[in-house]
């Protein structure tokens, strides 16, 4: 079996970091050209000049997530670079309110984070279903988190705002499947990139723990494997089975790629 991907084109938002960056770099040695994004121009900058040395198939703009002219121009500017689009990975960054409990949210962090985890991933994601029905095909994945199924209480800004991403996921789904367009999401467990990284800190400075200590306790612990994931090895391969003709009856799931974190049904 052979996942068959070279030529494809593939948008990746938030990508110039992390997971986002992990994905493109799985893309581009499959032969895709992609385009990553990132609100930070110099930041593209810096990704584009370290993937090139995986492929040169690779080109960036600046997008916000939040902001939905700028994601018309993100549209309009991978078009103009690629001709189409044929595989739509959306990942979001992270709000620069948490770790933060409910109590502790003001209403513009809620109205932020529901435009950065649900409406700005609508309006990207239906434009761009759009373009892939007239492709007669298309591959729209968003990158989630297993805590929508268990709301933790640092997260509670994006798990509640993801939650509804789910539903929206399905319900796309069932509009779009006939053009032979799927969407589907992944909830991620644990992946060491440097905005986990910094997030973990934050709670251990509000829990009173040594980074150490809360790695140990609320991280390797939980999951079943008993470690962190690798976004090229163990994240990397499904996405492209996702993205590939192999999953094309694969349509409006979601699926936990988190070690065995998650005990929800």
């Amino acid at each position: 079996m052979e996942i068959r991907l070279a030529g494809k084109r593939v948008l990746i938002t938030s990508s110039t970091r992390g997971i986002g960056k992990g994905l493109a770099k799985v893309f581009l040695k499959e032969g895709c050209k992609v385009v990553i994004t990132s609100r930070s121009e110099s930041h593209v900058e810096e990704a584009i000049n370290e993937l090139k040395s995986v492929s040169d198939q690779v080109y960036g703009f600046t997008s916000d997530l939040t902001n939905y002219q700028s994601l018309d121009s993100l549209i309009s500017a991978t078009l103009n670079k690629l001709g189409g689009i044929d595989v739509l990975v959306v990942n979001s960054g992270n709000t620069p309110r948490e770790p933060s409990t409910v109590l502790e949210n003001s209403i513009e962090d809620w109205e932020y984070a529901i435009k950065l985890f649900l409406l700005g991933p609508i309006y990207l994601s239906t434009n761009v279903a759009k373009i892939m029905i007239k492709q007669k095909f298309g591959r729209i994945i968003f990158i989630s988190s297993w805590t929508v199924k268990e709301p933790q209480d640092f997260f509670s800004l994006a798990d509640t705002a993801r939650a509804s991403l789910l539903q929206f996921t399905k319900l796309l789904a069932r509009e779009v499947g006939k053009y032979n367009v799927t969407v589907n999401a992944i909830l991620l467990g644990s992946f060491p990139t440097p905005t986990s990284i910094e997030t973990l800190n934050k709670i251990a400075n509000k829990v009173g723990l040594s980074y150490e200590e809360l790695w140990s306790k609320y991280v390797v612990e939980p999951s079943a494997v008993k470690r962190v994931g690798d976004i090229e090895e163990d994240l990397g391969p499904f996405v492209l089975y996702l993205a590939s003709d192999l999953s094309s009856y694969i349509t409006g799931s979601y699926f936990l790629v988190d070690g065995g974190t998650s005990r929800a049904i």
